[in-house]
């Protein structure tokens, strides 16, 4: 079975690089620009993983995911920033993950909760 990652972010060349390293991974990826069009893809598509930048045109990725946990509590959230760590703290986030992180160590860190929650979803 294929995951799905919903990428969220603003800039269009940082979503296009982070949609190739995870497609190259053998991930499907849908992919969003802003806060309203992510929230719809979490509604209407199945959705494993969403990885949202923190600073987003319209709001922080910890509103993002605050407003994602109402829609889907369990859908993991992960925040990603060239920051050193979130002003307002994870929220309702599940982890932070630092942009400048290898592509390899981010496939093996998502490839891990993936893994772990189809696990827990099989008992």
């Amino acid at each position: 079975m294929i995951r799905s990652i919903l990428c969220v972010e603003d800039d269009p060349l940082s979503l296009k690089v982070r949609k190739m390293v995870f497609e190259s991974a053998g991930y499907k990826v849908l992919s969003a620009s802003e806060p309203e069009l992510a929230l719809d893809l979490v509604e209407t598509d199945s959705v494993d993983l969403v990885i949202t930048d923190y600073r987003l045109a319209e709001s922080t990725g910890t509103e993002l995911a605050a407003r994602i946990k109402e829609i889907s509590p369990h859908l993991p959230v992960w925040i990603i920033s060239g920051l050193p760590s979130l002003p307002d703290g994870l929220g309702a986030a599940d982890d932070f993950i630092h942009k400048m992180i290898a592509p390899q160590e981010l496939i093996a860190r998502v490839d891990a909760l993936l893994r772990s929650e189809a696990k827990s979803a099989t008992g």
